[in-house]
């Protein structure tokens, strides 16, 4: 057996619990050789705080905390919280626990917004730490900011960049940001956007029979395509976008599912109630582990977000059920997701008749529908959470076996 003196020590360090992260470091804790611990600097999520994109508290209903070590250390900023900017995290037991005499060890940190995350990327690589440095912000964003904050990045993240032994990019969007600020080929390392697949891939063992039973149940129509939107009801999520594409082809056969909350509920409430009442639902906010099955029971996913949206995560777990998708091009997972025309269309952000266009192509091919599957599910296994943690595996290993090869992706 290896004795803790010869392991790796690995910490990762996040903002707040969060219900992506957790599965990955339950398999990075299983790791033989390492010494594994998530630092996290705020305990936000797991007491029901208001969240004000869905407009009410929200709590989880899957473990955040099991099945790895952790700690939880106080924030000591003067008004604490993770939506109260850059210093609305601050740690300084987490400073003060980089002191460590082991000679291997690696500070994987998740993001550089808060006052705690760029102290740590500052002081860490003076006491020995081999930083990673992960973020999943796209290039396609950055020219929709505002003058001054393309300044300060210009500025400031060369500088963090240039301290990080590796860069853990999730796409090909993602990648060149970091490019684009000076990250080098030998930095960057593919760490790819994933979730659970197999939670959602479990809903499509349903037999034909037990799905149009649920949809029944759902007072759910079982013989027309069912359009799924997934998300905040707010500007940047542009569900009102979605409606207004259907509006004008309302005589085809479909059905829409909104699942989600927020400030534009009410006006979403009320186009639906002037121009086509029966042909959708609004089930309001629906957790982690319901979730699956109103996957299941669509045909196409619907993401029209604009700047903003840096990812998507919702479109994985589309992927994972094996959904077609369709997504405006500022929705930063859509190079990566997405092959055009084969599993989904990637259109202009806002453009109306482009989106009633694909949204109209979709639901009147259930042969191309029933192709886009087998493409979906494919594309989602190089998307899922073995792959990311043997990915951050393998990182780690490149920085003291260097005949490891690198993940460039």
């Amino acid at each position: 057996m290896e004795s803790n003196a010869n392991k790796i020590v690995v910490r990762f360090v996040l903002s707040h619990p969060v219900q992506y992260f957790s599965p990955l470091f339950k398999q990075l804790a299983q790791v033989p050789n390492w010494d594994f611990q998530v630092w996290y600097a705020s305990d936000d999520s797991l007491k029901g705080a208001l969240d004000p994109g869905f407009g009410k508290s929200i709590t989880w209903d899957i473990p955040l905390l099991e099945g790895y070590s952790y700690t939880l250390f106080p924030n000591k900023a003067f008004s604490p919280g993770i939506r109260h900017g850059f210093f609305g995290l601050w740690n300084p037991d987490m400073i003060r626990s980089l002191q460590n005499n082991s000679s291997r060890k690696i500070l994987i940190i998740h993001g550089w917004n808060y006052l705690t995350h760029l102290s740590l990327i500052l002081k860490a690589k003076n006491q020995g730490w081999k930083i990673f440095l992960r973020g999943d912000n796209p290039l396609m964003h950055e020219n929709s900011l505002p003058a001054w904050k393309q300044k300060i990045k210009k500025i400031l993240l060369p500088l963090l960049i240039r301290k990080a032994d590796k860069i853990l990019f999730t796409g090909k969007e993602n990648k060149l940001f970091f490019q684009q600020y000076g990250a080098q080929l030998n930095q960057l390392h593919f760490a790819p956007h994933a979730i659970e697949n197999i939670r959602f891939a479990d809903a499509r063992s349903l037999s034909e029979e037990d799905l149009f039973i649920q949809k029944e149940n759902l007072s759910i129509p079982t013989n027309i395509p069912i359009i799924l939107f997934c998300g905040k009801f707010i500007p940047k999520k542009r569900p009102l976008d979605l409606l207004n594409a259907l509006l004008p082809i309302k005589h085809l056969p479909w059905f829409l599912i909104m699942i989600g909350e927020g400030e534009l509920k009410t006006e979403i409430n009320d186009f639906i109630n002037s121009h086509f009442p029966d042909k959708a639902i609004l089930p309001g906010f629906i957790n982690q582990q319901s979730l699956p099955q109103w996957y299941n029971i669509s045909d196409v996913l619907i993401l029209p977000s604009g700047a903003g949206e840096t990812w998507g995560l919702i479109v994985n777990e589309a992927l994972a059920v094996g959904l077609p998708v369709i997504v405006s091009d500022l929705v930063g997972c859509g190079p990566d997701l997405i092959e055009l025309n084969k599993n989904g269309f990637i259109y202009p952000c806002g453009n109306i008749q482009e989106l009633k266009k694909h949204i109209e192509f979709v639901i009147t091919n259930p042969a191309w529908r029933k192709k886009a599957t087998s493409v979906s599910l494919n594309i989602s296994q190089k998307y899922s959470m073995d792959a990311l943690s043997n990915s951050i595996i393998q990182a780690v290993n490149t920085i003291f076996t260097p005949n490891v090869s690198i993940i460039h992706g």
